[in-house]
């Protein structure tokens, strides 16, 4: 992955808020440092040595102080504070309307800014208390995002594993509506989470405000802090959720990634967290000098992965509807959105058309969608287009899967996934033996051309626009699919 911009799908020109504990303030740097231009602030203080992290500070204590940036050249990071440090070494940051002018200023000039919402006392985690997080409060929008900045809690999106957040089911919400990547001011948010503290015991070392998280994740102080513990914190109304925004993109960053069992227990609190969050980063952060932010490297972003099954072709060659097939005592279509659903993806969704009906029977019972293509018979790239119109708008990555695959390996399916939040390549394929083979996993980039697909060529038409990530893999059962008689019996035999 390229870097922490990538990573995080920010736009041009967001608002970016920053809330947690585990390198809230290297983060914030970090990020600007991406852009050619952009402004930082902060809503609570920042620690005197900081102020050397920005190419340029000024002190804004008052609305007219920020207009009078209206025209300055800004290149490079502009920290903005309300005064110099005080006694204690600290920085104060903007008061409420100060900052409103500054949030106007960005949009007028289309430049990001990146604010730091809430303090952790350098700690690896930490839980609000009744004041925190001080979010700013958006500028006057436009029709539909006027319920930003007024402490309502955030509908969460489903869980892409079927579990939504803390494995309790799927939240009953809809997400809303995302603002557009480009739109100057669209809105950011990311809470943080030091994975260093893991197995640490619950306390004032490792937590700031430990009896709070205590209460919060339902772990006794000085307990050892689990995955578990940190998840309930983080989907918590009073705790990782607090005060966002409803319209606000929602991501979770995961610091201090830096061991092995780290990195594993970052990705299992991933599948836990995606049920209120948009996207999971998953970060390694080491420790860095005093008069510098320490390094941030993303090493995967997890976001909601939905699952597309093909299977509205007649099977003309074969004689039947391919999706009928028996493989293992069911239908073939069963067997495929099954196994989808085992490795994470949702929505799965079932394209059917020349046997509706019966398709529909055959999934019965399993939590997918079915949807009908009228068009089937102009060609496989209609199926492509009907699964992806379907698609939630929070998805991330889908994965198209030909129902004439039932044998295709569930290890396959995690793989593709896994190397999608690694990379968040345009298109990822298995590749066997010097050839590439299905199914295809497409990155929400390239969502609005697969709804544009017509004829008999599907997928494989965006091949040449967008850059193909191969996936090595050593099994030449991808290479069968089903299309005749012959290749039912060779598939049937080899299962014996």
């Amino acid at each position: 992955m390229d870097n922490l911009r990538t990573a995080l799908r920010l736009p041009a020109a967001p608002l970016v808020t920053l809330t947690g504990a585990g390198g809230k303030s290297s983060l914030l740097f970090a990020l600007a440092r991406e852009y050619p231009a952009a402004l930082v602030t902060t809503t609570t203080h920042l620690g005197a040595w900081q102020l050397s992290w920005a190419d340029r500070v000024f002190f804004v204590r008052t609305p007219e102080d920020v207009r009078t940036l209206e025209d300055a050249p800004l290149p490079g990071v502009t920290l903005l504070l309300a005064d110099v440090p005080g006694e204690d070494g600290r920085a104060p940051g903007l008061p409420a309307e100060t900052l409103k002018a500054l949030l106007a200023l960005g949009e007028r000039r289309a430049l990001p800014l990146l604010v730091e919402a809430d303090g952790s006392r350098q700690r690896p985690l930490k839980a609000p208390a009744a004041h925190e997080p001080n979010l700013p409060l958006p500028p006057p929008s436009p029709a539909g995002r006027e319920a930003g900045g007024k402490g309502e809690l955030p509908h969460p999106p489903p869980s892409p594993l079927g579990r939504g957040a803390g494995g309790k089911g799927e939240l009953p919400h809809p997400p809303p509506s995302l603002p557009t990547e480009e739109e100057p001011g669209a809105r950011v948010h990311l809470t943080l989470a030091g994975l260093s503290a893991l197995g640490q015991p619950l306390d004032s070392r490792s937590v700031h405000r430990p009896e709070i998280f205590s209460r919060l994740g339902g772990l006794p102080l000085g307990a050892p802090l689990t995955v578990e513990a940190i998840a309930a914190v983080l989907v918590h109304p009073e705790g990782g959720l607090k005060g966002i925004p409803a319209e606000a993109r929602r991501v979770a960053v995961l610091t201090q990634a830096l061991s092995d069992e780290q990195r594993a227990a970052g990705q299992r609190l991933a599948e836990q967290l995606l049920g209120a969050y948009h996207a999971v980063l998953l970060a390694e952060t080491r420790p860095g000098e005093q008069d510098a932010p320490s390094p941030v490297h993303p090493l995967a972003a997890w976001e909601p992965a939905a699952a597309v099954v093909l299977a509205a072709g007649a099977g003309a060659r074969i004689g039947r509807p391919k999706a009928l097939l028996d493989w293992r005592g069911q239908p073939f279509v069963r067997h495929v959105a099954a196994k989808a659903l085992q490795a994470g993806y949702a929505p799965v969704i079932v394209v059917a058309g020349a046997a509706m009906t019966a398709v529909r029977e055959a999934v019965r019972g399993l939590p997918v969608q079915v949807v009908d293509n009228p068009h089937w018979q102009a060609g496989q790239g209609t199926s492509v287009a009907a699964g992806a119109a379907a698609l939630p708008p929070e998805t991330g990555a889908a994965i198209f899967l030909l129902v004439d695959q039932p044998h295709v390996p569930l290890s396959l399916l995690r793989a593709l996934r896994a190397e999608h939040a690694r990379t968040l390549a345009p298109v990822i394929a298995p590749f066997v033996d010097g050839r590439r083979a299905n199914p295809v996993l497409f990155d929400r980039r390239t969502f609005s051309d697969l709804r544009t697909l017509r004829g008999e060529q599907g997928g494989r038409a965006l091949f040449s626009r967008y850059r193909l990530r191969y996936l090595p893999w050593h099994d030449r059962s991808l290479l069968l699919d089903v299309d005749t008689p012959e290749d039912y019996r060779r598939l049937v035999e080899e299962e014996r």
